[in-house]
């Protein structure tokens, strides 16, 4: 068997699984193997192999981009770790707290980490009120509650410095765009392309199905919000794609109208507690 050899590798698009892939080949390669982002994207994998004992070296190169470097041959050693709660699947549930008009949700234990708080950031900027109390670190992350209430939202471009630390929560960005007052933009998204489905033409289906006006972008998406609860009373394809299928969940809990999905069952693949938890929050959501 051929041995490794270490690269510099620059990514044509923001991918954090492409850029963790590539450093860890590097672990068992000659030499030092390089990923150059022109966007940083999240870094868990940096933080995870920190812990295990490995040096991973990082600079910033211009004004949002990073330089990861990982010399081959580093042993790990174990470690007991904490997983800290996902911030991608918090997002459901703090969005059914903004949009309920009797909305008062708290999520414990989410991981607070600036590369992939953008969703967090971008609702704050369109009016959402979100409340966070600091509750340690785990894994080398730190943890915070997070409180949600309700909250009238206003239509804003989203700033692309933030899309690589949101780019799982577009689909529900999405269904909040269509409460809003106005008009949401993405643009700089294009990764959506090739995640579980084409997101971006999923997105826009799913708020079309349900009487929002929404339209696909190459690298993105618009949203003309509707200054409240939508028509809703559509049934969304979910192209097997469990973002999909959660995000016109919780659009149907506050629409005009119930939503209904096709499927389901890839819930699971990421979120199996997601309808118990939706269900803690008052969610009607039946099977049938």
């Amino acid at each position: 068997m051929k041995s490794l050899k270490a690269i510099t590798y620059v990514p044509p698009v923001a991918s954090a699984q492409v850029k963790s892939a590539v450093l860890l080949a590097g672990l068992n390669a000659d030499g030092t193997t390089i990923v150059e982002e022109a966007r940083q994207t999240r870094d868990h994998t940096e933080r995870m192999l920190r812990g295990f004992g490995v040096t991973v070296g990082t600079e910033r190169l211009g004004a949002e981009g990073v330089r990861v470097s990982l010399e081959g041959g580093q042993k790990l050693t174990a470690i007991d770790a904490a997983i800290p709660g996902d911030p991608s699947s918090a997002a459901f549930l703090v969005a059914a707290g903004i949009l309920s008009p009797q909305g008062d949700v708290m999520v414990e234990g989410i991981m607070s980490n600036s590369t992939r708080s953008g969703f967090y950031d971008v609702v704050n900027l369109m009016g959402a009120h979100l409340g966070a109390e600091e509750m340690g670190d785990a894994a080398g992350e730190r943890l915070i509650n997070v409180h949600a209430g309700s909250a009238q939202l206003s239509g804003k471009p989203v700033p692309e410095r933030l899309v690589p630390s949101m780019i799982d929560e577009f689909p529900i960005l999405g269904v909040l765009a269509a409460f809003a007052e106005g008009e949401t933009v993405v643009t700089g998204a294009e990764e959506l392309r090739v995640k579980e489905s084409d997101r971006i033409g999923a997105v826009v289906a799913m708020l079309r199905a349900n009487g929002v006006d929404a339209e696909e972008r190459p690298d993105g998406f618009a949203v003309q919000g509707c200054g409240g609860p939508p028509p809703g009373g559509g049934l969304v394809e979910t192209r097997h794609d469990h973002r999909i299928a959660m995000s016109a969940l919780v659009m149907g809990t506050a629409s005009q109208n119930p939503v209904s999905v096709d499927d389901i069952s890839m819930i699971a693949t990421s979120y199996p507690d997601f309808l118990s938890h939706m269900a803690e929050l008052g969610a009607d959501i039946s099977e049938g």
